[in-house]
């Protein structure tokens, strides 16, 4: 019995000088090296999209592909719309430019849930979560913003998105 207490007494001091070991490690670790955080992907790791015309840039993953296309809207205005496509094709993000004068009949389209002010980069821009008065289209979350004369619309939602919509600057 007594030889089992022993036992006993010394597998729990072995545990214990084991424990205490990794702590002290990991606490020498953390002074000399600093701490260990867990972060986003870093722009490295994503590609980066920039409009010249429209003078925007804006950062996605690096699997994610991308489409760009322009629609005449008048004779004389083109709209850019660019689509970035996850490699699942379940989720994607869309920026649109047009002149800032069609916001109204943008707004006048949809359903508005409800809108609340947000900034992208250092600009005042409005969040918008509505629904399409088109059938069988759910609902859109849009995010405009108005710099000089145009206006700025993306859709999407999510953590990628919100990731996506933080790197977007103005560029000269």
């Amino acid at each position: 019995m007594e030889f089992k207490k022993r036992t006993l007494q010394l597998f729990i001091i072995d545990k214990f000088i084991v424990v205490y070991f990794f702590f002290g490690i990991l606490f020498i670790l953390v002074n000399t090296i600093g701490c260990i955080t867990l972060t986003h992907p870093t722009e490295a790791e994503w590609k980066s999209y920039v409009n010249r015309h429209y003078h925007f840039r804006i950062v996605y993953p690096m699997e994610w592909k991308l489409r760009e296309s322009l629609h005449p809207i008048y004779p004389d205005t083109f709209l850019v719309q660019v689509f970035f496509d996850s490699p699942s094709k379940q989720k994607a993000v869309s920026l649109r430019v047009y002149p800032k004068d069609d916001e109204g009949m943008i707004c006048e389209a949809l359903n508005v849930i409800s809108k609340k002010r947000v900034t992208v980069g250092d600009i005042e821009g409005v969040k918008i979560i509505a629904v399409s008065h088109k059938e069988g289209i759910p609902s859109i979350t849009m995010t405009l913003i108005r710099k000089d004369s145009y206006l700025y619309i993306f859709e999407g939602e999510g953590d990628t998105f919100n990731k996506m919509l933080s790197t977007f600057t103005f560029i000269q």
